[in-house]
């Protein structure tokens, strides 16, 4: 499957102007391989050192961190993947909508690749498809992000923003199938 660029758009408008998110994909040999770019003032922002032994987390949402989501296309289930800008990480399984999240324990690492320049933060990871359920179906994915500011103001960057408020568990914005 060719690799897929697609720009995250912020929930407020006016955000763009400051910064631009690309995430491109791919699925290959059952695996899914992604690379966020966020690029801007990044020293406007709290970026984290690397750590130097990324680990599970919770809560990564309240800090500057990038998502994607996982759906099979014939199921309610879906999977909600964070990893932070340390590189810290965590992966949920939703039995719909918002319910039924629980850790996915299968899955024990989530290694990624950091690159942290003064314009350019760049973030690789490889997701192990077999390690989900049914690996084989086709996906609904979105894709999204959170960012800090050193005002601690989150901004809400997706796809698209299907509701009035940010949502990224919204199926309506998983718009990429691979």
């Amino acid at each position: 499957m060719p690799l897929s660029s697609l720009s995250l758009k912020p929930f407020v408008a006016a955000e763009s102007e400051t910064f631009a998110i690309t995430c491109a994909i791919s699925r290959k040999d059952g695996a899914l391989h992604l690379c966020f770019s966020l690029s801007g003032p990044l020293d406007q922002l709290r970026i984290p050192l690397p750590a130097r032994h990324p680990e599970r987390r919770e809560n990564l949402w309240q800090e500057s961190c990038f998502e994607f989501f996982l759906a099979e296309t014939d199921s309610e289930i879906y999977r909600e993947i964070n990893i932070a800008l340390s590189g810290h990480w965590n992966v949920f399984h939703f039995d719909c909508y918002r319910q039924g999240m629980r850790r996915k324990e299968n899955i024990t690492s989530l290694p990624c690749r950091i690159t942290h320049e003064p314009q350019l933060f760049t973030l690789q990871t490889t997701l192990d498809l077999d390690l989900m359920e049914r690996a084989d179906s086709p996906l609904q994915i979105g894709m999204s992000a959170v960012l800090l500011s050193k005002d601690n103001t989150l901004s809400y960057w997706a796809l698209t923003h299907p509701a009035e408020k940010p949502d990224f568990h919204d199926r309506r914005g998983f718009l990429l199938t691979l």
